[in-house]
């Protein structure tokens, strides 16, 4: 089941420009990592026919569905280094080192700062409906603006963004707004978020990394102040917003001011059961869930590591067997094609009639590449060198969409329904059929690859339609 919204967890942008009358043939649905960096996932798309799904829906011309042949996950790569170490602000939560240490076999070291943090982090505050919500970020706003301070709002998606910025703009309230659907250069905006009484209006995009300097005046006045308007969802987002404030031994502050029934009951349904905790001690109680969470995550993933420590065992074989194929077929063994070219040809009529199209693993997909190349058979002065070329990369594309389909799609199927006891022996059976298919043409490659090709050429010599072209 989903639950996707847009202008929450994806947008409909332009492919050439920000212009918003772009005609629906120009435009193409583009994943929000909302939970995390709020940037937009320009080279990703959901798998299964949901972004298809999608494009569908808003009108759009679907595009065709990628498999994904090859992947290597961040612990497999890592690991394949002799010396490993990293640096992070926001290590997360006592399970996430944990799994760190685990994964990586890292010790984790804590550095203290090069000056003392002056940030003050205030007393949270919660409402229970949203023009509440919007009156207290009103009221905090206005309090920060009038001390000459300047302000940076973060809020949970690209629409809350926008609605708030209309909410503050009906009041006479000047904001800018960093979303990463904003015409104006980021850049630019980061610039003047740190001048006095700027109102910077964003999602989880400048709450990671960004570097907002104020000036020296907004300093004398107390620096910096952050709004976190929702609960994030990991403690590692919570503390990389309020970050952006306090820097470098300067003074800043930060508060989380959150509208309780409006997303965390669908986060955490075991509240709605516990009200009256909440109105006495609502953020102890979600710390206490998020942790559990967070911790029940990391296992999780540990376990995934595991099984990806298997398929890139497997991975490894079929790359292994990938490679003797495209050296056994290198451009020496098809130029010597190239000389014997019209020898390809001279099948007799008898040799056409008993030709089996189906014998051989390449012969399909060999026929459906020449059917689209018949004009060689027409003339002698054809490159049939650059047919050949183009042939082999044909069918290595072939072989990598025949093992993404065998491969990722049979192990993800296994990894939802799989509970314990995961090992190389199950996982094998799973990719057996891609081996039966193509073990002749991994065994002997070059006697495979000229069966094949005679057995396309004499299909295709030997049809009705092409007879008729040719006269």
């Amino acid at each position: 089941m989903y639950h996707l919204e847009l202008d929450e967890d994806y947008i409909i942008k332009p492919t050439t420009s920000k212009n918003s009358q772009t005609p629906l043939s120009q435009k193409e649905i583009v994943i929000v990592d909302k939970k995390n960096t709020g940037r937009l996932l320009t080279m990703s798309r959901w798998n299964g026919g949901l972004h298809e799904f999608l494009e569908i829906k808003h009108g759009l011309q679907p595009k065709k569905e990628s498999l994904c042949p090859i992947s290597l996950s961040h612990p497999i790569y890592f690991n394949r280094y002799q010396h490993l170490y990293g640096l992070t602000g926001t290590v997360g939560t006592s399970a996430e080192r944990q799994e760190l240490s685990q994964v990586y076999q890292l010790g984790i070291v804590q550095i203290p700062s090069h000056k003392k943090s002056q940030l003050q982090i205030l007393a949270p505050k919660h409402t229970r409906d949203r023009h509440s919500h919007l009156e207290t970020i009103l009221q905090e706003l206005l309090t920060m603006r009038s001390a000459g301070r300047p302000v940076l709002l973060i809020l949970q998606s690209i629409r809350k963004t926008e609605e708030f910025a209309q909410y503050l703009k009906g009041r006479g309230i000047p904001t800018q707004v960093l979303n990463e659907r904003q015409s104006e250069h980021e850049n630019s905006l980061i610039s003047k978020a740190g001048l006095p009484g700027v109102v910077t209006i964003a999602t989880n995009t400048a709450g990671r990394g960004t570097d907002i300097e104020p000036v020296k005046l907004s300093v004398e006045n107390g620096g910096l102040h952050v709004i976190i308007g929702f609960f994030p969802e990991s403690e590692r987002v919570e503390i990389q917003a309020y970050g952006r404030a306090g820097r470098q031994g300067q003074p800043g502050s930060g508060r989380m001011i959150i509208l309780i029934d409006e997303a965390l009951f669908i986060e955490y349904p075991q509240l709605l059961s516990a009200q009256q905790m909440l109105e006495t001690e609502p953020f102890a109680i979600l710390r206490q869930l998020r942790a559990e969470r967070s911790a029940k995550l990391s296992e999780v993933r540990l376990q995934s590591i595991e099984h990806e420590k298997i398929h890139h065992q497997l991975l490894d074989t079929f790359l292994s067997h990938l490679t003797n194929w495209r050296n056994a077929i290198d451009n020496s063994f098809l130029n010597s094609l190239d000389e014997r070219r019209f020898s390809l040809f001279d099948a007799t009529k008898s040799d056409k009639e008993e030709t089996c199209i189906t014998s051989c693993s390449l012969g399909q997909p060999l026929l459906r590449y020449l059917s689209a190349s018949k004009v060689v058979f027409r003339s002698p002065d054809s490159s049939w060198n650059t047919i050949l070329l183009n042939a082999k990369s044909f069918i290595e594309s072939e072989i990598l969409q025949d093992w993404a389909l065998h491969f990722y799609d049979k192990l993800e199927e296994h990894h939802f329904k799989q509970e314990a006891g995961l090992n190389a022996t199950i996982i094998n059976e799973k990719v057996n059929a891609f081996y039966d298919k193509w073990s002749a043409c991994f065994s002997s490659p070059q006697s495979h690859f000229i069966r094949g090709l005679n057995s396309s050429i004499n299909y295709i010599l030997n049809t009705t339609q092409f007879q008729e072209e040719l006269s």
